[in-house]
């Protein structure tokens, strides 16, 4: 069971009845283990968890799967994507490893880290006759930001145009460093594949990305990265131009854009983007539906709650599991902990509604006799305490009798008193 209420100054109150799993309340532990699960799909998701405890973890990992190439090579790709400089000493016995796979991923993970102390260990790749790890190292190397660098680069590239072309752009990005003029190196590094050096700038880039996303006549590749940094780092700065992205008015690249936008808007807590993504969400065939669904719930504003309860029967249900974390998603407040603190200062709640999503899926628009039994006979203490505070403030005096097993010496003291409050609160009520 699920429920979502909404008071009358607008604020929207969830309960969990200790069932709802959400990964973002599960342990650091377990949450790196899913994204490192499904790295491709869910990599993005590591800058939510804290750098410093998390490259800790992926620097055990490693060391306990040194032996096993696939496991090996998903953490040195997210030490790389997190470009924690002190993890470079770590990732760099990884040069030596015997799969091909790994000292591929270690020369690129280095690169990206930035740990110019590495470029000796990585220059003999540029002798290399796998072509992989040749341009492996050329595309790590060309990430120094220094000219002597760049002399070898340019020696051991010279047959190779497609390798050549990596240096080319590594030496404009030093250029544009030399000369001070950080727009012009945002502007040279979307230019490349790996425009995702820009990650770990977004402090002092953000503004001028969110310029590149918003020029129209920009090439559609340039926004589309710019937008994708934008959308990694969740850049709140970026909201507004997302939303005028997802209502598409004379931007010609907007359907290409529109799913990323539809994700980015959630990342970023894009709060103008509701309005557009309910419009999405009405649409049932829409191909931005779950991005969108997903990002309603992650924006948080009580202006979503409409658009997602209008696809709950849409399509058979289908999309209901995914509306139901988003409702819960849109509950700023634990309701648990509001109805607590109200019963035990005898204050009346001010509420406008209250929907319940039973465990099939159901839902219901208002409470009725009974709807609360199976929590208040069975299950977690987080469901019964739920179950109690609810029925205290919407059952009805007939209802008191269940409560009285819960007054028990066997119970839990806080849900014993919460309890015996409650049926104080229904007798009165019935007066």
């Amino acid at each position: 069971m699920f429920a979502l209420a909404k008071s009358t100054t607008n604020e929207l109150i969830a309960f969990q009845f200790g069932q709802m799993i959400d990964p973002r309340d599960a342990t650091l532990e377990v949450r790196l283990e899913w994204i490192l699960e499904d790295y491709d799909a869910r990599r993005d998701e590591l800058v939510l968890l804290s750098p410093s405890q998390t490259t800790i973890l992926l620097l055990q990992q490693l060391g306990n799967l040194a032996s096993d190439p696939p496991q090996a090579v998903t953490r040195i790709k997210a030490l790389g994507f997190l470009r924690s400089l002190n993890t470079a000493p770590n990732v760099e016995a990884y040069l030596d490893h015997e799969s091909r796979q790994v000292v591929y991923e270690t020369i690129l993970a280095l690169g990206r880290i930035g740990a110019f102390t590495s470029l000796p260990k990585i220059e003999p790749f540029l002798e290399s006759s796998d072509h992989d790890l040749k341009r492996a190292a050329v595309t790590a190397l060309s990430k120094a930001t220094r000219r002597p660098a760049f002399a070898k680069l340019e020696a051991a590239t010279a047959s190779d145009p497609q390798l050549a072309e990596i240096v080319r752009q590594g030496k404009r990005k030093m250029e544009a460093l030399e000369v001070k003029n950080l727009k012009l190196w945002v502007d040279r590094t979307l230019e490349t594949d790996e425009y995702e050096d820009l990650l770990p700038t977004l402090e002092v880039t953000g503004e001028y990305l969110c310029e590149v996303l918003a020029d129209t006549k920009r090439e559609l590749v340039i926004r589309r990265r710019a937008l994708s940094v934008l959308s990694t780092m969740r850049y709140a700065k970026a909201g507004r131009v997302i939303a005028d992205i997802l209502q598409g008015t004379g931007d010609p690249h907007a359907v290409e854009l529109r799913y990323l936008a539809a994700v980015a808007a959630g990342r970023c807590k894009a709060t103008r983007a509701v309005d557009p993504l309910g419009d999405i969400i009405k649409d049932a065939q829409s191909p931005l539906l779950d991005a969108a669904i997903q990002s309603v719930g992650e924006i948080r504003s009580p202006k979503g709650l409409t658009a997602l309860l209008s696809n709950w029967s849409v399509q058979g249900g289908a999309q209901r599991p995914a509306i139901r974390l988003a409702l819960k998603r849109l509950g700023k407040i634990p309701g648990q902990e509001l109805l607590a603190e109200l019963l035990r200062q005898g204050i009346e709640w001010d509420r406008e509604f209250v929907y319940f999503i039973s465990d099939g899926m159901q839902l219901s628009r208002r409470y009725e006799e009974g709807l609360l039994d199976g929590e208040l006979g069975g299950g977690s203490q987080e469901a019964k305490r739920d179950a109690v505070l609810l029925l205290a403030y919407l059952g009805s005096a007939s209802e008191t009798d269940k409560l009285l097993p819960l007054t028990s010496e066997l119970e839990d003291p806080e849900i014993r008193e919460l309890a015996k409050l409650a049926i104080g609160r229904m007798g009165s009520a019935a007066k």
